[in-house]
């Protein structure tokens, strides 16, 4: 019954908020204070803002409903705060409030339901006088001016588990402060005061104390046992101090703390060896301090990363950290390091990133990375090494983004990432580069980023220029201009991609202006001889095109189908530029060959059909532009040409096509078109290159389309993205929802048919760019759903490697408590909810062990009762029933068989007569 009515209030609940909640992610305020507040309600609860307003109107107005967060800001009320109305406010927030003191029984009247209580940014001088609370568990006077804690300043609140004094001017502490909540305290933030020492108090018995925040204070050495009292730490920030010496049991002998911090202060090699007893520890950060060499780890055997970073370390010497076997992840970037030993990282089994960036290394031997085969970041920017050798990185097949840039790398060994598979990200920009030797890479590499290198564009370079374009390789980070090239002069500033469709055009010139040479003639005969007349399945190019220079050297190269040139009014050029460029050079050259012959005709097909001259000067024909693949689609609307067709007639030409795609699109929204004949005319979505679609999703506007147009043509695309999303999932290779991996997952975690447009522009573009997008940005909805499959969003961050304090930070406000966080988190960012999960996990608890011990109850007086009937039975308690005669018709039926009374189920006396009876017959027989 107690189950069924929880369930039952809960579903009230939630139908009362599916109720209230309006368009714009708020709810409507109880008690018409909508005038002063806007209210919302989240994971945790209902939730009131009122800026500017004074809490006790507010709370005056709130009456008797209970509220989970009220939020007030620059309040209206005076400096000391006046006793505030009765009310049922779980937490409270008086923030900017200019508030110097706390009059007498302020929160009495709220005491019987107040938890949370937030107090900073405010005058406050010395602790105030906040009565008695007992239910508190969160008091936070952070951004204050309080300058002492005397002894026994907590004896109205001893069950707090949350207590910030983050930037104040604390500098005195009572060793007897906490007292009254060494108990209860769980986490004590005192960052950002002026504490010089810590008077014994962490010398008592604080055994609740998890997390501990002692960070840009004035501490410069960390005394034998100082914090011996708090024996269930987590952990312990140091960061920003003057700390010189810690003791080897300044945490006991065996701690229980997860991360340590202990960036910028002045530890040496010494006192990091020297500290014992972290059998647990995780995480540690010594960065920023005086360490000259490698310490010994032997005191922290579980560590899994270690940041060392900013440094005096001049080398790593072989099995330097052979004390933590489990190390995943090592920083030393930003030391001196000018010398890695062989078999420095041996043992380091688990090891998967490795920072070595900010260094002075001008070498890096092949047996640097030997025992590290898990590895998968490696990062060497910003050193001085200027060659490295084919076997360097063939110890580290895992690896899936290596950083080189920064350094005086002239040449690449050709076979140096042959062996690395897996690689995505690959960083050579800021080198001395100037050509990538053919065969340098086997396998696609989605990012190799060259910028700032001395390119020579040259033919050495030209199979690196057609790899990257035909596979869209990135030259650039994401939003930054392709690698250039430095030579040859003509080339100079100019991308590579655009470098290789320039040369495309440059060698179809050539090659046409030498077909008038003798050796075309040659050429001609030869295709002439192989190519049977009028062949079917050739296009057919109009006589009227042979003042076009492509279509002209066709036509005289292919005299086979002069016969047919004038029944038809199409021409076609080619678009792919190597497999068309070559054999015709040859042929120009006399020097064909049959297989120049073959690869000329297979790509014959792949001409695009444009219109014919008449067409142009009209305006009768269509320029069909979804026919060009989208990297010369892309070519073109940055201000290319195609080789042979003049750049204002090709400009007018794609200009007339965006225009015809607008009017399909405006009779599409007319009802005018079907989807069928709009299709026909718009190119499909994954035609379109990839800036392109990021321009129209982002909403920037091309130079021959205003802003109408662009609205109109990203409006298009993006209603039919769940359509694309949903029916073509077996083409995702060609689906540029999926050209970056994360888009493709995000995309995934979308309901089905979801209405793309609700997403404002900026989010498209960035999940697009393969960015994270801001999602409290998202459309209600959208957040609730993610809400729901938080877990699912998570796993997408991990599997991408993208670090989930980026997705933390951009989430909306929701629970978030169960989801992994694999990296470090701020103490500061540490909630009273989380604190207050304890307190939630116990009621569970209770409630657990509640309904076992009812079970069990049930479960006992059930095993009693049967107890008590089996004992009835066997008295003979009820009355007696005709299982003689039944004995007897049954011996009547099978003479031969004798049945045996059974003790448990029959009366005494009937029992004890049939057993004299056997007893009788048994002797008879004997």
């Amino acid at each position: 019954m107690y189950f069924k009515t929880l369930f039952i209030l809960i579903l009230l609940s939630s139908i009362n908020q599916l109720i209230l909640t309006t368009d714009n992610g708020y709810v409507e305020c109880p008690n018409h204070l909508d005038d002063l507040c806007k209210c919302s309600y989240n994971a945790v609860g209902s939730r009131i803002e009122c800026p500017g307003a004074d809490p006790r109107e507010v709370i005056t107005r709130l009456k008797n409903n209970y509220i989970h967060v009220l939020r007030i800001e620059n309040c209206n009320i005076p400096k000391i705060l006046p006793p505030l109305p009765s009310g049922r406010i779980r937490a409270l927030e008086l923030s900017h409030c200019n508030l110097e003191d706390v009059g007498f029984g302020a929160f009495t009247l709220l005491s019987t339901e107040l938890k949370e209580l937030s107090l900073a940014n405010n005058q406050f001088k010395r602790f105030p006088n906040l009565g008695v609370l007992p239910k508190l568990i969160s008091l936070n006077l952070s951004n204050n001016s309080i300058s002492n804690l005397e002894a026994n300043s907590f004896t109205g609140f001893k069950h707090i588990q949350s207590l910030r004094f983050r930037n104040n001017l604390l500098s005195n502490l009572s060793s007897h402060a906490f007292n009254d909540i060494s108990k209860s305290i769980n986490l004590l933030d005192l960052r950002g005061n002026k504490i010089s020492n810590t008077s014994s108090l962490f010398t008592r018995n604080m055994t609740s104390l998890e997390y501990l925040d002692l960070s840009g204070n004035k501490l410069d050495n960390i005394k034998k046992d100082e914090f011996k009292g708090c024996k269930n730490l987590l952990e312990v920030r140091l960061i920003n101090n003057k700390i010189r010496n810690i003791s080897s049991t300044a945490f006991g002998t065996h701690n229980k703390i997860k991360k340590l911090f202990l960036q910028s202060n002045a530890l040496t090699s010494k006192t990091i060896t020297n500290l014992k007893g972290f059998d647990k520890l995780e995480y540690l950060d010594v960065s920023e301090n005086k360490i000259e060499k490698i310490p010994e780890f032997y005191g922290f055997p579980t560590v899994l990363t270690i940041k060392m970073e900013k440094n005096a370390v001049t080398g790593i010497k072989k099995a330097n950290f052979k004390g933590c076997p489990g190390l995943q992840s090592l920083y030393l970037d930003g030391n001196k390091i000018n010398n890695v030993e062989k078999e420095s990282f041996i043992g380091l089994n688990n090891l998967t990133v490795l920072g070595l960036g900010d260094n002075m290394l001008t070498q890096f031997p092949d047996t640097t990375l030997i025992g590290i085969k898990k590895l998968k970041k490696l990062n060497l920017r910003r050193n001085s090494i200027t060659e490295l050798s084919e076997k360097t990185f063939k110890d580290v097949q895992e690896l899936n983004a290596l950083d080189l840039s920064s350094n005086d790398l002239f040449k690449l060994p050709k076979k140096l990432f042959h062996k690395l598979k897996k690689l995505d990200y690959l960083d050579l920009s800021k080198n001395r580069i100037t050509v990538i030797e053919p065969g340098s890479f086997e396998t696609k590499v989605a990012n190799i980023l060259l910028t700032e290198n001395p390119l020579h564009c040259e033919q050495s370079m030209e199979w690196f220029m057609h790899w990257i374009s035909t596979f869209s390789i990135r030259t650039a980070p994401i939003k930054s201009q392709e690698a250039k090239c430095v030579f040859p002069e003509k080339y100079s500033g100019k991308g590579l991609k655009e470098v290789h469709f320039t040369k495309a055009n440059e060698t179809i010139t050539r090659s046409i202006a030498q077909l008038n040479s003798p050796h075309a003639a040659v050429g001609a005969g030869m295709l002439g001889n192989l190519i049977p007349q009028g062949s079917a399945g050739l296009p057919m190019i109009s006589q009227s095109m042979q003042s076009i220079p492509v279509l002209g050297a066709l036509s005289r190269v292919l005299p086979g189908l002069k016969e047919k040139t004038a029944k038809e009014n199409i021409f076609r050029s080619i678009i792919g530029s190597e497999e068309f460029v070559n054999p015709i050079t040859r042929m120009a050259a006399g020097d064909a060959m049959p297989s120049d012959i073959e690869s000329l005709v297979h790509s014959i097909p792949k001409m695009v059909v444009h219109s014919v001259e008449e067409g142009v000067a009209t305006g009768k024909s269509n320029f069909n532009i979804s026919s060009l693949p989208p990297n010369v689609l892309e070519h073109l609307l940055n201000g290319g040409t195609i080789p042979g067709v003049d750049k204002d007639v090709m400009t007018d030409l794609v200009k007339k096509n965006f225009n015809r795609i607008l009017d399909a699109i405006r009779m599409l929204n007319n009802k005018t078109y079907s989807e069928e004949q709009a299709a026909a005319i718009i190119p499909p979505f994954k035609s379109l290159p990839s800036s392109i679609i990021n321009r129209f999703i982002g909403g920037e506007q091309l130079s021959f389309i205003d802003e109408e147009g662009t609205d109109l043509i990203r409006n298009y695309y993006l209603n039919r993205l769940p359509i694309d999303f949903d029916e073509k999932l077996e083409e995702e290779d060609n689906n540029y929802l999926f050209k970056s991996p994360f888009a493709k997952k995000m995309y995934k975690l979308l309901p089905k048919g979801y209405n793309i447009t609700k997403i404002s522009k900026s989010v498209m573009e960035t999940i697009v760019s393969g960015g994270v997008p801001n999602f409290t940005e998202l459309p209600l909805d959208l957040q609730n759903h993610f809400k729901e499959h938080s877990s699912d969003l998570v796993r997408a961050f991990e599997s991408q490697n993208k670090p989930i304090e980026e997705l933390m930070s951009k989430l909306p406000n929701f629970d978030r408590s169960h989801l992994d966080r694999v990296k470090t988190y701020d103490i500061s960012k540490l909630s009273a909810n989380v604190v207050d999960h304890k307190e939630k996990m116990s009621w569970k608890e209770k409630v657990f062990y509640t309904t076992l011990i009812l079970l069990g109850t049930i479960t006992t007086m059930a095993v009693c009762y049967i107890a008590y009937l089996s004992i009835k039975i066997y008295r003979g308690s009820y009355p007696n029933r005709t299982k003689v005669e039944d004995n007897q018709r049954n011996r009547s039926i099978i003479p031969g068989v004798v049945f045996t009374p059974n003790h448990h189920s029959t009366p005494r006396g009937i029992l004890n007569s049939a057993r004299q009876r056997f007893s009788a017959e048994r002797f008879e027989r004997q």
